[in-house]
């Protein structure tokens, strides 16, 4: 069963880089729709879609740095960080702040 429609050209969204905009770069589901040129909705299901970053190459010493940041009640990232490298070792993504997610 052909629906008779095709993809032509255009941009896809890529989740990872959508995601990094909305927390470094501090913008917001509607300025980020804008932006991309779609609709929030589109934008929060890409945000939701971004996997966990983990990095596999693990330094043999590192100074760990831990921080969690909560955008509304119910999201947040917690990142762990080695302040010697600077080189970000895990990143996950909490609904809620407790150590038994570490």
């Amino acid at each position: 069963m052909v629906c008779g429609r095709s993809f032509v050209g255009g941009f896809r969204l890529n989740s990872e880089t959508v995601l990094e905009e909305y927390l470094l770069g501090k913008q917001t589901y509607a300025q980020l729709a804008e932006k991309y040129n779609c609709s929030t909705k589109t934008i929060q299901r890409k945000i939701d879609q971004a996997k966990a970053f983990q990095n596999k190459d693990f330094p043999s010493r590192a100074n760990i740095l831990m921080d969690t940041t909560y955008f509304g009640r119910k999201f947040g990232i917690m990142v762990f960080k080695d302040s010697n490298t600077g080189v970000i070792l895990l990143k996950k993504y909490v609904k809620q702040e407790t150590n038994l997610l570490t």
